[in-house]
């Protein structure tokens, strides 16, 4: 067993206190200064021609970043979260050193001296997983003939598909040995339809050149070309034996939500009020609401997700139909958008599916700071104005752009929709008066503030509750609280429900008694009945 690997390993554990980091001089001529400084200078055609030579070869390999003489062979792989540590070692086990992928081609270096950043990336998803190196078994880290394979698991869908995918796709026309490489690709987000490899016979490497966020669509036109060519592939092939579903005169609209960070927080209300001022032009309405998106061949569960998708289903009942696609795959739902006639979504990752691989005409809500797909979009894509959006940054992560949600009237995106509509549809739908966002935001935080009291008089039942307090004691404060928050209704239901066991409680009677007499006055009086 080599002690430089052990010596490497261990300096990981505690890797903030042991290793120093260093700028790395990309000004040698070997390979890996060349790399570096390529990424540096946003050079794709460079990086793009590297990877050209390395698809021909069996093995990747690459010189030491200390000892550019001596040659180094990629035998070991280990993801974590977003970030794919690559280990290399000499053919005499004597210098090892790994390198950490995310959105670039070699993002960050490690050696038993040194870190060094090696690209314009954002490193933090990488150096958060540092310490979970030093647990790798030595013997899988000696040199050894190993051939290389790619790894398409990235956990986010934006870098899954526009830092490795549109790569992948890439190599696979230029290279007739790129599209035998091994995959490794169980957890995809959109499989290639290959037949996965064995990890115990190869190592995987992302198959990234320079991250979206470092050279964009709208600033590169290769790069357009690249994201465009990937999402035509992507789309082509999930639409494969789309079932027709398309009802004649019917107006298909595909909403996205958010249940997390950096949502909007009129979303639920906006498309209540949106389909109610749509009705009278069209005969009837489908909307798909849109969420978290699962890996291929999956479906996943998002409690928050799914949260504002019932409350809008309880809104739009009797208006329209209603449909999830929540926790689908992205092939079900390209399948479900290749058909609507215009989208409602964020201007983040949530946007993908309807602006960039269906191509559809929509408009695009968000904070002031995130839009993660910039390009020169026709009119039929219409954006939100500045002086009608108002962002409230999240409390934990104030300077985070992709956390901090926002206000918007629905009316302004509904006045957008109309736009779009009267282009796409011609129909001639008027615009509507748009408050002001303040007095938007402050009945959002009235609206708030009343949910919070009626929640403190649930809260007060754990004060009132003895540890002597029998089912009828317990039912009649729960029925309490209910009274409390302004729900006669299920305070009755529940009371009864104590009265069953305690049918001789005087004050559980006289408060029945009141219930009914308030019911008998108001609205609630067909609930009960």
């Amino acid at each position: 067993m080599s002690n430089k690997i052990k010596k490497l390993l261990n300096s990981l554990e505690n890797w903030k206190e042991n290793v120093k980091f260093k700028a790395f001089d990309a000004t040698g001529d070997d390979e890996l200064s060349q790399i570096v400084a390529m990424q540096r200078n946003k050079d794709i055609d460079g990086l793009l021609s590297v990877w050209k030579k390395k698809l021909e070869q069996d093995y990747f390999e690459l010189p030491h970043p200390d000892f550019p003489s001596k040659v180094t062979r990629a035998v070991y792989n280990s993801q974590h979260g977003m970030a794919n540590f690559v280990f290399m070692i000499d053919n005499e086990n004597k210098l090892p050193w790994i390198f950490g992928q995310c959105e670039g081609f070699i993002d960050y270096i490690i050696t038993h001296k040194h870190h060094f950043k090696a690209s314009l990336s954002n490193d933090g998803p990488i150096t958060a997983q540092i310490k979970n190196l030093f647990k790798l078994q030595q013997n899988n880290l000696q040199f050894r003939d190993k051939r290389f394979g790619f790894l398409l698991e990235q956990t986010r869908p934006y870098h899954f598909f526009y830092d490795h995918l549109k790569y992948f796709y890439f190599f696979k026309s230029i290279s007739t040995n790129a599209a035998s490489k091994p995959l490794q690709e169980k957890k995809s987000f959109f499989k290639t339809n290959k037949k996965n490899s064995s990890t115990e016979d190869f190592t995987f490497l992302f198959p990234s050149v320079l991250g979206n966020n470092m050279l964009n669509q709208r600033g590169n036109s290769q790069v357009k070309e690249l994201n465009e060519k990937m999402e035509e592939i992507v789309y082509k092939d999930a639409i494969q034996d789309l079932p027709s579903q398309r009802k004649e005169n019917t107006l298909r609209v595909w909403y996205g939500i958010t249940g997390q960070k950096r949502s909007w927080l009129q979303q639920i209300e906006a498309i209540d009020n949106i389909v109610s001022y749509l009705l009278p032009h069209f005969p009837s309405i489908q909307i798909y609401i849109d969420g978290m998106t699962a890996p291929d061949s999956e479906t996943i569960s998002n409690y928050e997700d799914e949260g504002i998708f019932y409350q809008i289903t309880e809104l739009l009942d009797g208006k329209c139909e209603v449909h999830s696609c929540i926790g689908q795959d992205y092939r079900y739902k390209v399948k479900i958008c290749s058909t609507i006639d215009f989208f409602i979504a964020n201007a983040g990752t949530g946007c993908l599916t309807p602006l960039r691989f269906c191509k559809k005409p929509g408009v695009l809500h968000s904070n002031k700071r995130l839009f993660t797909f910039p390009d020169n979009y026709s009119n039929l894509i219409k954006k939100f104005k500045p002086e009608f959006q108002l962002d409230v940054p999240d409390a934990s992560m104030p300077h985070r752009a992709d956390f901090a949600s926002y206000h918007i009237p629905w009316q302004h995106i509904f006045n957008l929709t109309a736009e779009v509509l009267n282009q796409t549809k011609g129909t001639d739908i008027k615009p509507i008066e748009v408050p002001a966002v303040e007095d938007v935001a402050k009945a959002y935080a009235a609206q708030e503030q009343a949910k919070k009291k009626k929640l403190m008089t649930f809260t007060a039942i754990e004060s009132r509750i003895k540890s002597t307090d029998k089912s009828p004691d317990i039912l009649r404060e729960v029925a309490l609280s209910f009274e409390h928050s302004g729900d006669i209704a299920t305070a009755l239901k529940i009371m009864k429900k104590a009265l069953e066991l305690r049918p001789n409680g005087p004050f559980i009677k006289k408060k029945i008694i009141e219930y009914y007499n308030s019911i008998e006055h108001s609205s609630y009086k067909k609930t009960i009945e």
